[in-house]
């Protein structure tokens, strides 16, 4: 396996300018060898001084042209393989995106950050701790990858993380910006009206439990708003496309599986050991919470704005 920080091609003369970079510049270049007493001419050592001079700027001139070559690289394509960038924007960038998200402490959006040494073990890429995460189960929050994907992954790393060159959803040609920069849009163009007439499909958006903890309605153990954008107001109706599904892994390691219905309300009336994990799927895409929860009223923190550290609605993957 490739060393982690140098699975990439260095050229010589990049190394050659870190050398000079890190001396500042007056290097010392090595050894210029005049000859003994009086054997060479004040002009001998000054055509040597000058053909130092001369491959000191030539290498920076180079390094210069690497540079530039690696930043065109990374402005017009990520640099990972379709099938891997296509497993990361699916089980892994809602938090590890341009906005970090959850405690994510990093992006996964460039081969540079697929490389870039883990904050967690230097000795290791994030690509390789990663690896180490979804073996164990313990990324994404809340069941893992399947085996295919798991695999698909193992393999590309196995291989030294060879560089591809599908047009990733982070390179500018087609650039997804921030799920969560986005304005207030009430996307369903429907909003509650019926005051607090009990109904299931009533004040979507709102806390449920918090509400209906004053005894009005009935009790639930977890209940909240599935939407299609990152903050729609309160009494908008959510989404509810077929598919969608919010899974719920308490603390016994019992899964509830919840429907949306037409309003994007989602509820659970039987108690459960906390604390839990939840992801929202839809179409093999996954978006998981990061932190394990204790708190059930998840439009209380997934609220228009985003309180307690939530960046806004659930929204769907």
């Amino acid at each position: 396996m490739p060393h982690p920080r140098l699975s990439a091609p260095v050229t010589v003369s990049a190394l050659a300018y870190l050398l000079i970079a890190c001396s500042g510049d007056d290097a010392y270049l090595g050894p210029i060898d005049f000859g003994g007493e009086g054997a060479g001419s004040n002009a001998t050592r000054q055509q040597a001084v000058d053909a130092s001079a001369g491959q000191d700027s030539a290498t920076k001139q180079q390094m210069g042209a690497d540079a530039g070559a690696l930043h065109a690289l990374d402005a017009g394509a990520s640099g990972i393989p379709c099938e891997i960038d296509s497993l990361l924007q699916r089980h892994c960038r809602s938090c590890h995106g341009a906005r970090l998200i959850g405690g994510a402490p990093m992006a996964l959006l460039s081969y540079a950050d697929l490389l870039a040494a883990s904050s967690t073990n230097i000795a290791l890429s994030n690509a390789q701790r990663s690896l180490q995460m979804m073996q164990a189960s313990s990324m994404p929050p809340g069941g893992g990858l399947a085996a295919t994907d798991l695999t698909l992954f193992d393999s590309w790393i196995q291989n030294g993380t060879p560089m591809g060159s599908c047009a990733s959803a982070t390179s500018d040609a087609g650039a997804a910006s921030d799920p969560f920069d986005t304005p207030v849009v009430c996307s369903s163009n429907k909003k509650w009206t019926g005051g607090n007439r009990e109904s299931p499909l009533m004040h979507p958006g709102d806390a449920c439990i918090s509400c209906h903890s004053r005894g009005e309605g009935p009790k639930f153990a977890l209940a909240g708003t599935l939407y299609p954008s990152a903050h729609e107001p309160n009494d908008c109706n959510g989404t509810n496309p077929a598919g969608a599904s919010v899974v719920v892994t308490d603390a016994n390691g019992t899964e509830h599986t919840l429907t949306p219905n037409a309003a994007g309300n989602f509820y659970l009336s039987s108690l459960i050991k906390t604390p839990y994990t939840a992801k929202l799927t839809y179409q093999g895409r996954t978006r998981a919470m990061a932190a394990k929860q204790t708190d059930g009223d998840c439009n209380s923190c997934h609220s228009e704005s985003g309180d307690k550290g939530a960046p806004g609605r659930l929204m769907l993957p």
